[in-house]
């Protein structure tokens, strides 16, 4: 074999390493949000390294929403952030579990939830009457649709019974903007 071959087949071992290597870890929200339509609707694992209460108050007052931060425990750092609905009855077992921040050292504990995309109307600019968001979030204003993970699929009927409200929940996802073909 030549060097000519030997340096092809180099530079196509680095190509593929580099490619396996920013693959996002299963288990993940980067993970689910690299193909979020493959997922929607269905229930999904996600390794979570510690959940927060949003700073807005919820508008559906039978719902809590929470910020999310999963692990890759493959590449030992953090898998992304997402919105966490659950029910309002929930959030005191939530935080017990997950944590109210991210300093928990090492825990990652696993959750199921269903993976969805919240009423709402395309993805845009935000208006210019939105509420600011938390420092490091990007704004995408109220009456946005995102990507939310429900919990144990247990808040669907309650977000479908209250379009409206949930339209007024501003976005602080971070990841991929849905799809709105």
């Amino acid at each position: 074999m030549g060097n000519k071959s030997l340096l092809v087949i180099g530079v196509l071992a680095l190509v593929w390493g580099f490619g396996v290597s920013v693959q996002a870890g299963p288990n993940t929200v980067d993970f689910y949000l690299t193909t979020p339509d493959q997922y929607k609707g269905l229930m999904i694992n996600l390794d979570v390294k510690g959940v927060r209460p949003v700073e807005f108050k919820s508008p559906i007052p039978e719902l809590a929403f929470f910020q999310m931060t999963t692990w890759d425990k493959q590449k030992n750092r953090p898998g992304g952030h997402i919105m966490l609905v659950a029910p309002a009855t929930e959030s005191t077992n939530i935080m017990r579990k997950y944590g109210d921040d991210m300093r928990r050292g090492g825990d990652v504990d696993r959750m199921r939830g269903l993976l969805i995309l919240s009423p709402g109307g395309p993805e845009g600019p935000a208006p210019t009457d939105a509420p600011a968001p938390p420092q490091g979030h990007r704004p995408r204003g109220p009456h946005r649709q995102m990507w939310m993970i429900d919990y144990e699929g247990r808040c669907s009927a309650i977000i479908e019974a209250h379009k409206a409200e949930m339209e007024r929940v501003p976005q602080i996802e971070k990841g991929p903007a849905p799809d709105n073909k």
